[in-house]
C-alpha cells in the first residue's frame, strides 16, 4: 500500500509524462485548411428578447431611481438656496 506522499508523487509523474507526450505529438505548424472563414455580413446580430413583466420591472426600477435622484437634487438646491439667503 502506498502512502499519500507516494501517491502524489505518482500523480505528478503521470501528469508530467502526459505533458511531455502532448508536446511531442503537437504540430507546431498550422495549415491554411485548419481555419474556416465566415462572411459576417450574412450573420444576423443576436436579438435579446425579454418578457413584458421584466421590461415593466426594469422601467419601474429606473423610474424609482430617477425620482430619488430628482428628490436629492431638489433637496440640494433647497439647501443651497437656504445658504444663499443666510448670506
Amino acid at each position: 500500500m502506498t502512502t499519500p506522499f507516494e501517491q502524489s508523487g505518482l500523480y505528478v509523474t503521470a501528469v508530467a509524462d502526459s505533458v511531455a507526450e502532448g508536446k511531442a505529438n503537437a504540430q507546431p505548424t498550422v495549415s491554411a485548411d485548419e481555419f474556416v472563414e465566415v462572411d459576417e455580413s450574412e450573420v444576423a446580430p443576436p436579438v435579446a428578447e425579454i418578457s413584458e413583466a421584466v421590461a415593466a420591472s426594469v422601467n419601474q426600477t429606473f423610474a424609482a431611481e430617477d425620482e430619488e435622484k430628482a428628490a436629492q437634487e431638489a433637496a440640494e438646491q433647497a439647501a443651497a438656496a437656504a445658504d444663499a439667503d443666510k448670506e
